[in-house]
């Protein structure tokens, strides 16, 4: 018998398998390097081939970089996710980073949210994940969010948002690549959990 629930379990989970929501999370197709990337409101491109670092060996061609520069400001990047929120459904925004050239001591931050109207100024956090970069390219977890029953962000396009924090001077910056965001119903949470106590 439970050979029998652990398999269905198995069998749901294989069916529910999350896709990544996000387009061109490898930062693949854009500008020419230095250029920005498709799809990412403001994030430099650059090739691996060019800036090879330890860990990148499954990270495709090209990864991206925000160095804060002075000119225009800028150390964050978004994504305007082709989908929407939906109740009871957990939200996870992960990837990959590596201190850049420059200073140490840099910061990933990761966040989940939307916009409340056009403005890109406007991103509302619904959560929030911070770490600390090496110099060796390392998966990050990133940051999760669950939408309760009612909520503003119901309905509303899914934002992902990418900052370096804690810049040196320039050219300090941080490097990232293969972004993922992924939706888990929770109806696979709660049949793993029934199982759990049904084995108790």
């Amino acid at each position: 018998m439970r050979k029998t629930i652990l398999m269905a379990v198995l069998l749901v989970g294989v069916a529910w398998a999350p896709a990544n929501l996000l387009l061109n999370p490898g930062f693949e197709t854009g500008a020419p390097p230095f250029g920005p990337a498709d799809n990412w409101d403001s994030s430099a491109r650059a090739a691996h081939a060019d800036f090879p670092r330890p860990n990148n060996g499954s990270l495709g061609g090209f990864f991206a970089f925000l160095n804060g520069d002075p000119n225009d400001g800028r150390k964050w990047t978004l994504q305007i996710a082709p989908a929407t929120f939906a109740p009871s459904t957990t939200y996870t925004f992960s990837g990959w980073a590596i201190d850049g050239i420059g200073d140490i001591g840099g910061r990933i931050r990761f966040q989940i949210g939307y916009l409340p109207n056009f403005d890109l100024n406007s991103f509302i956090p619904l959560s929030t994940a911070e770490y600390d970069t090496t110099q060796e390219w390392a998966l990050y977890p990133g940051t999760t969010y669950t939408p309760g029953a009612v909520g503003p962000e119901l309905g509303k396009d899914i934002v992902v948002k990418i900052t370096a924090v804690n810049l040196g001077s320039p050219p300090d910056d941080i490097w990232f690549d293969e972004m993922v965001l992924t939706p888990e119903p929770a109806g696979l949470a709660l049949l793993a959990l029934a199982t759990l106590l049904r084995r108790r």
